[in-house]
Formats: C-alpha cells, structure tokens, sequence
C-alpha cells in the first residue's frame, strides 16, 4: 500500500516535474501544491488497495510510526495531516468528475490557494485577491530586518483561530477569506509579524475580528482600546495589536511584546 502511494509520487514527477512545480516558495501556494500531490497519492493508494488487498487499509499513510505524532502541537498536526485528508477529497472528487484527466488538468495549473481546496465549488481558475504591506525593516528601527512573508492562505487563518477556538468556529470565521500577505520581521530576541487580510465583505471581516477577540481571550490575553488600535498581551508579553478601521480588510500584528507590536501596527496606519 506504501510502496503504491509512492509510486504514484514518482509518476508525478515523472510527468510534471514536481521540483519544478515547487518552486514559487509561497506558504499558501506551497500547501496547495502538496494537497494536490499527496491528495492525489491517497486517492490512488486506496484504489489500490480496494482492488489488490484482502483487508483495506485507510488510503492515509498508515506506514508512519506510531509515535509520529506525540508531542506535536495540534496546529502541527492539523497541518500535517490536511493533505492527506481534505484534499484527498478534494482530489478524490475531481477524478470522480472529470477522470484522471481532471487531475492532470491541477497538475498543468496548480491551485495556488488552499481556499480552492476548502471550497471545491469555487473551481480550479479561482483566483486570491492580491494585496501587499510596506517594507517595515527601516521604519521599525536599527538592527530589525525581514525574515519571511508571502500569502498566509485561508487554510492557516483557520489553523491559527484553531490555536484556541473550536473547528467550526474558527471555519465559520475564515471561510470569507478573500486574499492576504503577512512578513515577518526580527531583531535579536524581539520579534514581529504584520498581517493584512482581506475578506469577500465588511460582515465577514467582522465575523473574523469577532472570533481573534475570542481567540485572544481564552489565551488570557487582557486587551485595551486607544490610538485606532485594539491591543492583547497576555503574561508572557506576546501582543496582537489590531488596527480598528472598519471595512472588509483586517490589519493586525502580533509582537514579542507590547512595544512593536504597537509600533508595526502603528506603521500601518495606526497612528
């Protein structure tokens, strides 16, 4: 059964050049590429082993070792285990419709958003909204520079509801995901990510607001008001300061402490 969902890898790859599909380096785009690869391997795994084996496994990799996951953090886990499960369905539900030719149709023009995953009906041309932030590296200081960015993606705005909220809560609230970007900046042991999300409508946006409240207060957060921006920072000095602007669009940072958080935040248009 293994040795079927790898083979599938290595017909993959193969035929479109995985590497060479890989290469975009954006953390939604990246996830979505490895739903439709492994999503596609679990698929064809388990009509393997409905035709050639007597007990059929579950058409997820069962030959991980048992202890793969102890001591995960279930966010880590969540995202391990999304290719293999809710984008097996999705896979599993193109070649229902469409045939292999359907999937080799998501090979040639890779989703390049996990929301295509989550909403099917969307179809594969489905499209982010683009959005961008400053540079922040000058602006916050000396010694701050840029480690990361990109798209964060509907599936991890959900995953980071999740840290605290139930699942269909923290769906509920991300499903009007329309588009992002987030960096990521530091400076010795101080740290700061900026966000910018964009939601379908102003509901939706506030949907989102509502549920990062919650999420924060059950973190034992305690949050105040003032200078165009809600501010959260629980005991360990970890802040989220949010810009209060209303509309469809969430400006937020989360911070090492209060300090840059409110200074990043501030920068984005938070006085």
């Amino acid at each position: 059964s293994t040795l079927a969902h790898e083979l599938v890898h290595a017909t993959q790859d193969a035929a479109f050049n995985l590497e060479a599909l890989s290469g975009h380096g954006d953390l939604d785009a990246t996830l979505a590429l490895t739903c439709l690869v492994e999503g596609d391997a679990v698929v064809h795994q388990g009509l393997y082993e409905a035709r050639y084996l007597t007990s059929p496994q579950s058409g997820t990799p069962a030959a991980l070792p048992a202890n793969l996951t102890v001591d995960i953090p279930p966010s880590l886990s969540r995202e391990f285990f999304f290719p293999y499960t809710t984008c097996a369905e999705w896979v599993r539900s193109a070649r229902d419709s469409g045939g292999t030719g359907a999937i080799d149709s998501l090979f040639r023009e890779p989703p390049r958003s996990t929301a295509i995953v989550l909403h099917p009906e969307r179809g594969p041309t489905w499209r982010a909204e683009t959005t961008s932030l400053p540079d922040l590296g000058g602006a916050l200081g000396g010694g701050w520079k840029r480690e990361s960015g990109g798209t964060f993606g509907e599936f991890q705005v959900r995953n980071y509801l999740q840290l605290r909220l139930p699942g269909l809560r923290a769906a509920t609230a991300a499903t009007g995901w329309a588009g992002d970007r987030y960096d990521v900046y530091s400076r010795e042991n101080e740290s700061v990510a900026v966000f910018r999300l964009l939601f379908e409508d102003e509901a939706q946006a506030a949907e989102f607001r509502a549920a990062q409240d919650e999420l924060l207060s059950a973190t034992g957060a305690k949050g105040s008001a003032g200078g165009g921006m809600i501010v959260a920072s629980r005991a360990d000095g970890n802040t989220t300061a949010r810009l209060t602007t209303p509309g469809r669009e969430v400006i937020f940072a989360i911070g090492s402490n209060a300090a840059i958080a409110r200074r990043a935040v501030g920068l984005l248009g938070g006085g």
